[in-house]
């Protein structure tokens, strides 16, 4: 048995002991708590060296009042990681553990955050935890283990950030590419977006037309994405009294739409945020039938 693993060992009896020294990642408060938890990850730091668990089930942790020489990923899907938009367009970071909220259009985290330790977010469909770190050799640990590679964070979500030095950075985010842009200044289309987060639909204010991407981060090959579908809908002067919704399931893009049958034969657009494409389509109708490929926007 290697020096470091006997190390590990001991480190991991002293978190399981009083945890002096390890931040909760996902714990429902700073009070102290005494819970298993099924697939933690410890991460500890000796000798200016990262090292981390594989994932333990039933791991018993009893306080969270920690802080310095290493952190723990509990996969806790009672923890609330929703959080109001983040309004301003840059992160203020401090030296340690930061928490944050994302802005309206999200964080491309790659492109955000070049000089830090670690950034996770919580994915509660997969029970799983998403991580980035701009440094290969930490990307590398953060791969070997259950959690997610961490790209794109969507809007209205908190996560962490860990730093070693106090930094102001700003906000890089995903836009809609130009063929698309034009078409969103055109007041006689509304906008609905939908995160691809879980399987509700998002409706407009009317709630006329229901939106939801089929993108699920956590399956396209350990990577969490952005999974977002922005449609660009015309505006309908009078709705059918007919509260039935129809349905249209194109295969590119990923998504289903719930629309009121006032809208059919209007033509409407779709913005594929994974696959960064602007497409045109039609509302089907017993006239035009459903395409499963919607048509480039050139």
């Amino acid at each position: 048995m290697t020096k470091f693993f006997l190390s590990f060992l001991l480190t991991l009896s002293a978190l399981q002991a009083n945890c002096n020294n390890y931040a909760l990642l996902g714990a429902p408060s700073s009070k102290e708590i005494s819970k298993d938890f099924k697939d933690t990850i410890v991460w500890t730091k000796e000798n200016s060296r990262w090292e981390h668990s594989q994932p333990q089930q039933n791991f018993s942790l009893q306080s969270s009042l920690c802080k310095t020489t290493g952190y723990v990923l509990l996969n806790n899907n009672k923890a609330n990681f929703s959080a109001p938009l983040h309004h301003s367009n840059i992160y203020r970071i401090k030296r340690g553990w930061n928490y944050f909220s994302t802005p309206k259009d999200g964080v491309d985290v790659e492109k955000t955050f070049k000089d830090v330790e670690f950034v996770y977010v919580y994915d509660k469909r997969s029970a799983t935890w998403a991580g980035y770190s701009p440094k290969a050799d930490l990307m590398k640990k953060i791969t070997d283990t259950r959690i997610l590679r961490l790209k794109y964070i969507e809007p209205n979500r908190a996560f962490y950030v860990l730093a070693t030095k106090s930094q102001k950075v700003d906000i890089i985010s995903k836009l809609p590419n130009a063929q698309c842009q034009a078409l969103i200044k055109n007041k006689n289309f509304e906008l609905l977006y939908d995160s691809g987060v879980d399987d509700a639909f998002t409706f407009n204010a009317s709630k006329s037309v229901g939106l939801r991407s089929r993108y699920r981060s956590h399956t396209r090959k350990g990577v969490y994405n952005d999974s977002r579908v922005l449609i660009i809908i015309p505006k309908i002067k009078k709705l059918s009294p007919n509260k039935k919704y129809k349905k249209y399931g194109p295969a590119i893009p990923k998504m289903m739409v719930h629309f009121n049958e006032a809208y059919r034969d209007q033509i409407f657009y779709a913005y594929d945020f994974l696959e960064e494409s602007c497409r045109k389509g039609v509302f089907p109708s017993q006239r035009v039938p459903p395409a499963p490929v919607m048509k480039k926007v050139k």
